[in-house]
């Protein structure tokens, strides 16, 4: 086979494996907005307060980073309340929910309280044809929320999502691109997309890859990383 014949195969499109940081910085993905819904002793977040007071912190020594972990996260109640808050203001269109537990997904909504948007669960102990039915409703109405535990976040495609809520704690580094990852494709449908963080996953990134990382490494991936709005 030749490059010729590889062209026709793949209709002159070219697909790249790289890494999320690679994609970024090439302008991959759309405009970013990361908001941080939690505070730390010491260190209070205000509305629209950006990471530049972290970023020079940790140009000094990434071992700064410890200072800046969160001691709780909100509650699924809590995280319920907030994004009808957040989507009075911003309005997002197509919204992907990520909890821990099938039971947290039923709590989210018994708790959510905003006829604007249409709920749609996905989950392992939904009936299959109610489960396809919900995630075609997704796929073609607007103000539409998916609140899924982990269905979601692999395998996944629809350009169309504008906003993610990170529900679910995690320790993998794979775990947290793919759920960020949910909204970061590039689409003619959206000009902005928005990553809520209610459980300190990014805090705990950077504490994470402080341990397993050189120093240099880290700081260079908290100044590259989008600006993140606080609120709390």
């Amino acid at each position: 086979i030749n490059g010729t014949e590889i062209a026709a195969m793949f209709k002159n499109n070219v697909v790249c494996n790289l890494p999320w940081t690679v994609a970024k910085r090439l302008n991959l993905f759309p405009k970013v907005k990361y908001f941080e819904f939690q505070h730390t002793p010491g260190y209070i977040f205000k509305y629209n307060t950006n990471y530049e007071n972290i970023k020079k912190i940790v140009l000094q020594s990434a071992q700064h980073i410890q200072k800046f972990k969160l001691e709780f996260t909100l509650s699924v109640q809590e995280m319920a309340s907030t994004l009808v808050k957040f989507l009075l203001n911003f309005q997002p269109k197509k919204i992907i929910v990520f909890l821990s537990t099938v039971k947290e997904v039923q709590l989210f909504c018994q708790s959510f309280q905003y006829d604007n948007y249409q709920l749609l669960q996905a989950h392992y102990q939904i009936e299959q044809r109610q489960l396809q039915n919900n995630l075609q409703i997704f796929n073609l109405q607007q103000n539409t929320i998916l609140i899924t535990v982990g269905m979601a976040t692999e395998g996944f495609d629809l350009p169309d999502v504008d906003c993610v809520l990170m529900g679910r704690q995690t320790d993998s580094e794979r775990l947290f691109v793919q759920q960020m990852g949910r909204c970061l494709r590039k689409s003619d449908t959206k000009n902005i997309v928005y990553v809520l963080d209610m459980c300190a996953n990014l805090r705990q990134r950077w504490i994470r890859l402080q341990e397993q990382e050189s120093n240099q490494s880290v700081q260079q991936q908290v100044l590259e990383f989008w600006d993140v709005h606080g609120v709390e």
